[in-house]
């Protein structure tokens, strides 16, 4: 009996194992294993799921829209900066202007889309972006011309966008469910594509040359038609959505981005796919800094063959949305963090290794569709793992490192061209995509918890951790 005894004792208690949560899976418990990812059927699954969802065609359709109308909006106006200033000072500042606003309103769009009803705040910049589109298409058309009035309706666009896209990031988990964020992001990324890059900026030319007026005139509908969208769309999740349901702010504005940035340093999983994301934007920026310059001295390109090249990354992106679920689930998200800087390392050293257009071409799409498979899993991943109260937040973080970077990328990457040649800059950008991201964990033990959600969130924040 008592041998019996001491051999249950000593099976009550196993021996703790080291249990390591890798950023590809969500594990509840620290030693569970866990499932397998691919399933033949959860494609299909998703798909179906998404298709039958009223929320999410109408924030995909609004998307679109929106894109569309952003897509005429961006070329009309540089050609209007064009011809209102013959300065080439004054027009590179409307650029500036186009920048600016992110970089300064990004942290309190996270915010207020963590304070405030998302939907709302979408439907409410759509409603600030078409009364500006609106007003400056009136001023247009009576042929007043004036570049102050040019850059105030260039930053109140660009800062109401600020908001939409954070409360938007924010939005979207609350629609569908977490095993269709990476089929819901590609086809918002395709959608936001075909409207920017291709639809958006035909029509807007077309448009701008029978009347200057008229590609703000239809960009205003279509920002009032994407407030409509959002209008019925409705949270399935709807008690992060409702001021009222959230746990109460007693904090300021300050403490709030403070919490944001707090707890993206602390939290594993988003520490690591933010530092990645920095590295990969410093990459793209000392590329796309100086690939002008690239095209036209190293390639010997005029403006149609440069603008044959800046297709080849559009297409890129379409492609890069389609692939980004197929490669999710035949690799999981732990390989591709790891191979995707690889590959677009390895683009690099190729478009520098051949004047070949038509070869520089076809590197450019694969380069860039992995780039965007990076975008759709990495926003997929800070989706699933942030709390819903400060999404908007970490998004926002994730978001203002990525656009600091990608200047600081560009700025870099014309020094090196200045000093060495316009090769230089693809070369060290394929360095740092090949080195730097292997010395970022991707691998965390479980048993590190994601740091609670701030106290100035609430009593009850504390309550809700997520697994590394």
């Amino acid at each position: 009996m008592t041998r019996q005894a001491g051999h249950q004792r000593r099976h009550v208690t196993p021996p703790r194992r080291l249990c390591y949560l890798p950023v590809n899976k969500i594990i509840e418990h620290p030693c569970e294993p866990p499932a397998r990812e691919f399933m033949t059927n959860r494609r299909a699954w998703s798909s179906a799921a998404l298709q039958s969802n009223r929320g999410f065609i109408l924030l995909l359709l609004s998307t679109g829209v929106s894109a569309l109308g952003s897509g005429m909006y961006l070329p009309a106006i540089q050609l209007l900066a064009t011809e209102i200033a013959q300065d080439d000072r004054v027009v590179a500042v409307v650029r500036v202007a186009m920048t600016l606003p992110p970089v300064l309103f990004i942290l309190l769009a996270g915010v207020a889309a963590d304070r405030m009803r998302r939907r709302r705040l979408m439907i409410l910049a759509d409603a600030v972006r078409a009364a500006a589109v609106l007003a400056f298409a009136v001023v247009v058309g009576a042929e007043v011309g004036s570049m102050w009035f040019v850059l105030l309706v260039v930053i109140v666009l660009g800062s109401s966008q600020t908001f939409f896209d954070s409360s938007a990031q924010a939005l979207l988990p609350q629609l569908v469910a977490k095993d269709a964020l990476v089929q819901a992001n590609s086809w918002l990324t395709a959608a936001l594509t075909l409207g920017f890059s291709f639809v958006g900026p035909a029509m807007g030319g077309v448009l701008f040359s029978w009347n200057p007026s008229l590609p703000f005139f239809v960009n205003a509908l279509t920002f009032l038609v994407s407030g409509l969208l959002i209008l019925g769309v409705r949270s399935t999740t709807a008690r992060f959505d409702d001021p009222s349901a959230r746990r109460p702010n007693r904090s300021g504005v300050v403490a709030d981005m403070r919490a944001g940035l707090a707890y993206t340093a602390r939290h594993p999983v988003l520490r690591s796919v933010t530092l990645l994301g920095i590295t990969v934007s410093f990459a793209i920026g000392m590329v796309t800094g100086v690939f002008v310059l690239f095209a036209t001295r190293y390639l010997a390109l005029g403006p149609i063959g440069y603008g044959v090249l800046l297709v080849s990354e559009s297409l890129g992106a379409l492609l890069g949305s389609m692939l980004a679920l197929r490669l999710r689930h035949r690799l999981g998200r732990r390989r591709m963090f790891r191979m995707l800087p690889v590959v677009m390392a390895l683009t690099y050293l190729l478009e520098i290794s051949t004047r070949s257009v038509v070869f520089i071409f076809f590197v450019i799409v694969v380069g860039n569709a992995a780039f965007l498979v990076w975008v759709i899993t990495s926003t997929s991943v800070r989706q699933e793992v942030g709390p819903p109260e400060l999404l908007g937040r970490i998004t926002s973080v994730y978001r203002l490192g990525g656009l600091a970077a990608t200047s600081l990328g560009a700025a870099a990457g014309g020094l090196i061209s200045e000093s060495f040649d316009v090769r230089a800059s693809f070369l060290a950008a394929a360095v740092l995509l090949l080195v730097v991201p292997w010395f970022v964990p991707l691998r965390v033990p479980a048993a590190e918890r994601a740091p609670s959600t701030p106290p100035a969130l609430g009593a009850a924040a504390g309550s809700e951790t997520l697994p590394g």
